[in-house]
């Protein structure tokens, strides 16, 4: 009710008609931070190589990185990366790797620099799914239709996924959803819920215990981490 007595309505603004979709054929190697801040290079098919000499794809002028530290080199939702013999060496999670693959969203470390793999996103016209029903989703609104297609196309991915809404929007039945239409299907698809775990109980709800790790630990239990292994886990 506004200040005159009259009553508010909201008017809905109309869809774009498009959509932002991640492009799987290409990323980005980005430097978020550091002397080398805001430098990137593309990547695709084609190896591309970090260092300090001006010859590389991606030249940085971080005094730890040698001069051709690292090639890298995009396969489908994957960035393969291969250490070139450096001094100070490449890193993915603080361990140091000399061969290994990097998903999109990553973050890398090349010496003391961090270099962050940013995935390329494309504008493209929404499609509406031709159904109004998409496994436990069921939906005629235009909007809906539209993300049961956007639910198809990044099911054969394994990028992470954020689904957001408010309570009783149907975030869980998306991700049953995603988790249907995905290579991962004949998996377990966990479902976890973090605001009702204890505070010191949930290290072992993710990731399990053995019989007697706690007071109470009877016997040992599987986290949800290992439950998922090889599904999904939301």
């Amino acid at each position: 009710m506004n200040r005159d007595g009259g009553t508010h309505v909201t008017e809905i603004l109309p869809a774009s008609g498009t959509v932002t979709r991640l492009d799987r054929a290409s990323a980005r190697l980005f430097v978020p931070q550091g002397p080398d801040k805001g430098k990137s290079t593309m990547l695709g098919g084609q190896t591309v190589t970090v260092g300090a000499d001006p010859r590389c794809a991606l030249v940085l002028v971080d005094s730890t990185v040698s001069r051709r530290h690292a090639e890298d080199r995009l396969e489908k939702d994957l960035v393969h990366v291969r250490d070139l013999a450096s001094t100070n060496g490449t890193f993915y999670h603080n361990a140091r790797v000399k061969e290994g693959s990097v998903p999109l969203g990553g973050e890398i470390c090349f010496g003391k620099t961090r270099v962050k793999v940013v995935p390329e996103e494309v504008s493209v016209e929404a499609k509406p799914h031709i159904s109004d029903r998409l496994g436990p989703l069921i939906g005629r609104d235009l909007r809906m239709r539209e993300i049961f297609t956007l639910i198809e196309e990044i099911a054969d991915s394994d990028v992470t996924v954020v689904i957001e809404g408010e309570t009783g929007t149907g975030k869980e039945l998306v991700a049953k959803a995603l988790h249907d239409h995905s290579p991962r299907r004949g998996k377990s698809l966990v479902v976890f819920d973090c605001t009702n775990q204890p505070k010191d109980l949930i290290e072992s709800a993710l990731f399990g215990h053995i019989k007697g790790a706690f007071t109470g630990a009877t016997t040992a239990r599987a986290g949800a981490i290992e439950r998922g292994n090889g599904g999904t886990i939301f």
